[in-house]
């Protein structure tokens, strides 16, 4: 029996904004001043450190990223054939996926064993709750993922 990796995947997401902060600055001296951005045509007034009405805006944004990953695996071996094609006698996955219908990253754990024909599925939320649970024969699962009936 041969195992090896055969799916690695490492997904950078942000987690938000944190804070944003902006200000107006003297180019001459450097004093951060409290100039309204928006002077309406009206003349900027000098800095009242050194009097130059040259100004640097500078912004900043602190943000928090997150960093997910999934792991799968097949386990081959020679001549092993199922359904009349060469596959892998196991294969599995875990990790973390975008679920749409949640508007959230949840984790997912499937396991396929066709030697054993069995079939397990877990998809659980970041707060616990599951959504899919499925332990079954491989034989019996039909009609999801690829094997969906076309219409």
């Amino acid at each position: 029996m041969v195992g090896r990796p055969f799916h690695g995947c490492v997904q950078y997401l942000s987690l938000g904004v944190q804070g944003f902060m902006n200000f107006d600055k003297c180019t001459g001296c450097g004093v951060i001043l409290e100039t309204p951005l928006e002077l309406n045509g009206t003349p900027r007034p000098p800095c009242p450190a050194c009097g130059s009405t040259a100004r640097i805006l500078e912004a900043s944004i602190a943000e928090v990223v997150g960093v997910t990953d999934t792991l799968g695996f097949e386990q081959k071996r020679k001549g092993f054939k199922s359904g009349g094609r060469k596959r892998p006698v196991a294969e599995g996955i875990e990790g973390w996926c975008y679920s749409v219908s949640e508007q959230d990253w949840v984790h997912f754990t499937r396991f396929l064993d066709r030697e054993q024909d069995h079939y397990r599925e877990r998809i659980v939320t970041k707060d616990g709750r599951v959504l899919r649970e499925v332990s079954e024969r491989l034989s019996d699962h039909r009609g999801r993922g690829t094997a969906k009936f076309k219409q």
